[in-house]
C-alpha cells in the first residue's frame, strides 16, 4: 500500500507478482483533524489530499475482498518462480553498499526478470546517476 505508485512501480511488481493498492490520500486519525488544521489548508502546506477516518473506505474492502481475491493464484504463482532472485536481491541490499552499487544490482534484477534487454543498456559503461533505465 501505498499513496501512489509510478507506472514503472506497477510494471515491475506486475512483473514479479506483487500486489499494489494506491490509497491516493493520507490518513489520520479524526481526534487529529483540529492539529493538522493548518497543514491541510490551501494557504499553508495544502495537502489536499489528508483525510481523517478511523473505519476503512468501501474501495479498501473491496480490494482485499475482491481483487486480492480473483489474483491471488496468478499473482502467487508469479512470485514464488522469482522468489529465489528476490531474495538474493534483498541479501545483496541487506550490505552496506554505494548507490551506485545499489543502483546496479536493480539493474541486474531489472535484467533478470526481462524489464530491461541486455543490449539495450550497458550499466558499466553508461552509468550515471541521473539516468532512468527503466
Amino acid at each position: 500500500m501505498a499513496r501512489k505508485f509510478s507506472y514503472k512501480t506497477r510494471s515491475l511488481f506486475k512483473e514479479l507478482g506483487i500486489l499494489g493498492f494506491e490509497t491516493h490520500n493520507q490518513y489520520f486519525l479524526p481526534k487529529l483533524e483540529e492539529e493538522m488544521k493548518d497543514i491541510r489548508h490551501k494557504d499553508g502546506l495544502g495537502f489536499a489530499d489528508i483525510r481523517f477516518k478511523d473505519e476503512p473506505e468501501k474501495r479498501y474492502i473491496t480490494f482485499f475482498d475482491s481483487i486480492v481475491k480473483s489474483q491471488e493464484e496468478s499473482y502467487r504463482h508469479n512470485f514464488f518462480s522469482h522468489l529465489d532472485l528476490l531474495k538474493e536481491y534483498s541479501n545483496q541490499l541487506s550490505q552496506v553498499i554505494s548507490h551506485k552499487e545499489r543502483d546496479r544490482l536493480f539493474f541486474e534484477l531489472l535484467r533478470e526478470i526481462g524489464l530491461v534487454e541486455k543490449k539495450e543498456y550497458d550499466f558499466d559503461e553508461d552509468y550515471d546517476d541521473r539516468n532512468d533505465y527503466f
